[in-house]
């Protein structure tokens, strides 16, 4: 039984040499063979550890320690969000590296996982798998509003936007503006689930009125749109009182008479 050494060649050949009794001998030489690597190369994972987290769409750098008795060829680089149940390359790097980055793509999870594939020059393999790792939210929410007809002074009219999230959102906040925009002032902020709010047109006159909502997901991350121009009219009448002349009141013809009033609007 001879144990082959640790060599790779397609040129070995083994030859037997016999001696008798008095020293007499004679050999024989076998045909050219190969000796092929068999051994899978070694591989561990040391980045990222145990109770790593990290947000969305952040590089992660990922490190590794490999060996090979022969030599290392490629390293290949595996992501998982559903704890290993299925896995999307990320990237391959030449052996003599010994880390590799990559941006971690949308999905937040508690089960996210690194496994790497290392491959020696005879394309023997072999695997090394990080700890389940969580990744956060790093998505911001979206939410449109609809625009706004054209309204009076002290009219109700419903505001209504569609807002979503990824994971959850926290609040609605919206806002009004007279001057197209250039300044805003808060109406109100309402929870997370509402997509609709009756607002009381304020005091003022004005054809360059917006409205605008800005969601909060339950990270903190923010999305905001705004609706086009509309006009807020005056359709309030104004008022007055006439003070004199009053009540028995009398006075010759073609003489003066003061009529005097207040009057608001």
């Amino acid at each position: 039984d001879w144990t082959l050494p640790n060599v790779r060649t397609d040129s070995a050949m083994v030859r037997v040499m016999t001696i008798d009794s008095v020293g007499l001998t004679a050999s024989d030489t076998s045909a050219l063979f190969s000796i092929l690597d068999g051994i899978p190369p070694e591989i561990s994972l040391t980045s990222p550890g145990s109770g790593f987290s990290m947000p969305e769409y952040e590089d992660i750098t990922v490190e590794w320690t490999a060996s090979d008795n022969i030599g290392l060829d490629s390293v290949f680089v595996f992501y998982s969000i559903d704890g290993g149940a299925s896995y999307d390359q990320t990237g391959a790097t030449e052996a003599e590296n010994a880390s590799f980055t990559f941006s971690i793509s949308a999905g937040v999870t508690s089960a996210a996982q690194i496994k790497l594939v290392v491959q020696d020059l005879d394309g023997n393999e072999n695997e090394a798998y990080s700890a389940l790792f969580s990744v956060t939210d790093n998505t911001p929410p979206a939410v449109t509003i609809e625009d706004v007809a054209d309204v009076y002074i002290n009219s109700v009219t419903a505001l209504s936007w569609s807002p979503s999230d990824n994971v959850g959102i926290e609040k609605n906040k919206l806002f009004y503006s007279i001057n197209g925009g250039a300044a805003f002032a808060l109406i109100d902020s309402v929870g997370g689930n509402e997509s609709s709010y009756d607002w009381t047109l304020p005091n003022v006159r004005t054809d360059s009125a917006m409205v605008k909502v800005m969601t909060i997901d339950s990270v903190g991350l923010t999305a905001s749109d705004t609706s086009a121009l509309f006009s807020i009219l005056d359709g309030i009448p104004p008022e007055i009182s006439l003070t004199s002349p009053g009540s028995g009141f009398s006075i010759p013809e073609y003489e003066d008479i003061t009529v005097e009033w207040t009057a608001s609007d």
